[in-house]
């Protein structure tokens, strides 16, 4: 894997570190929310050689950040 995004990645910061299952099915990674992150749903896309995750917001990739 190269890289996990948000968009829009306003507020969205991820780690550098990551671990994946031994099936290769779900990927472990901490998110900072920053304090000021707009409220709003973003899409979280996984990268890996040769291909993306799904773009359109699904249930499955999909989070909110909601206002404190």
């Amino acid at each position: 894997m190269t890289a996990v995004t948000a968009t829009p990645p306003d507020g969205i910061t991820f780690s550098s570190t990551l671990t994946v299952d031994t099936a290769g099915t779900i990927i472990t990674i901490d998110m900072v929310i920053a304090p000021d992150a707009p409220p709003t749903s973003r899409v979280i896309q996984v990268v890996v050689p040769g291909a993306v995750s799904r773009s359109d917001a699904v249930p499955a990739n999909t989070f909110t950040v909601f206002p404190p």
